[in-house]
């Protein structure tokens, strides 16, 4: 009886520690999530300067000027 738990136990230890990711996929999300915050930072800049370039064109057609 005192069996069953025993190996429900090492199946359940053996079964988790066999999910642990290897080093070649560690890395991988590890670029993967720099790759993601790089981005991120491009399309804020570029966003910042859309914004900036579309401002000063609203502010040129305001002044009577042709774009």
């Amino acid at each position: 009886m005192l069996l069953r738990p025993t190996v429900l136990l090492l199946v359940s230890q053996l079964a988790l520690a066999g999910c642990e990711r290897s080093q070649a996929e560690k890395l991988a999300f590890q670029h993967a999530e720099e790759q993601y915050r790089i981005n991120a930072e491009e399309s804020a800049k570029y966003q910042r300067s859309k914004a900036g370039e579309d401002a000063k064109e609203n502010g040129a057609a305001t002044n009577g000027e042709k774009e």
